[in-house]
């Protein structure tokens, strides 16, 4: 039988228009999986990786978690979406 693949995005940098993509201070999220289901991981690419958020970012940062959070799969490989229980609704 012939197997079926997919290309999926689970990584994105938040950073200025036309910046580049590995400066300190981008914003970088990502899912990741430990074989329990997927999560969402926040960091910065500066050399400490604290996130450090300006407000004027944060529309653009919290678009970007809550995308990455839609996305993500449970431990059975069903994507969760906004309606579902399990993603938080502010």
């Amino acid at each position: 039988m012939k197997q079926k693949y997919e290309s999926r995005a689970t990584e994105w940098i938040v950073c200025k228009v036309n910046g580049t993509i590995f400066h300190d201070g981008n914003i970088r999220v990502r899912i990741e999986d430990e074989d329990a289901g997927e999560f969402v991981v926040v960091d910065s690419l500066d050399e400490n990786g604290k996130v450090r958020i300006n407000p004027d970012e944060w529309p653009m940062v919290k678009s970007t978690i809550q995308r990455a959070v839609e996305l993500c799969r449970d431990d059975t490989g069903e994507c969760l979406d906004e309606d579902d229980d399990d993603v938080a609704n502010p």
